[in-house]
């Protein structure tokens, strides 16, 4: 006699294997709607890319303001200045921005505002 074992799986092992996936992806995605992580997840990369502009015009303002400073240059055209500086950055080609004396108004691509005044931003609550 001749008796041959052959290896592979069952298919009692390949149903409960499909069951258990089905449960863990229906776990998932009720995780994912009940605690609405894509929408955090969305607002969590906005607010990153908003906060590394932010740093990007704070860092153009000091190094403007500096220019300014070195050579003598009348601070009446410093906001001017700044603002085409701004403008021209291809990193911040979605903001803009609005120059008022000694005050830029920044909108953001999701319409927050802040305010430059200085080197200091704030945030305009609306």
């Amino acid at each position: 006699m001749n008796i041959r074992k052959e290896k592979g799986i069952t298919l009692v092992a390949l149903i409960i294997t499909v069951i258990i996936a089905l449960i863990l992806a229906g776990v998932g995605a009720d995780i994912l709607v009940k605690k609405n992580l894509t929408n955090r997840a969305k607002k969590a990369r906005t607010d990153y890319s908003e906060s590394m502009a932010i740093s990007r015009i704070q860092e153009l303002s000091v190094l403007t303001m500096q220019k300014f400073q070195e050579q003598n240059l009348d601070d009446g055209d410093y906001m001017e200045e700044l603002q085409e500086k701004l403008e021209a950055d291809e990193s911040l080609k979605e903001y803009s921005f609005a120059a008022a004396e000694d005050i830029l108004i920044i909108t953001t691509p999701s319409g927050r505002l802040f305010k430059l005044q200085g080197n200091n931003i704030t945030e305009i609550e609306s």
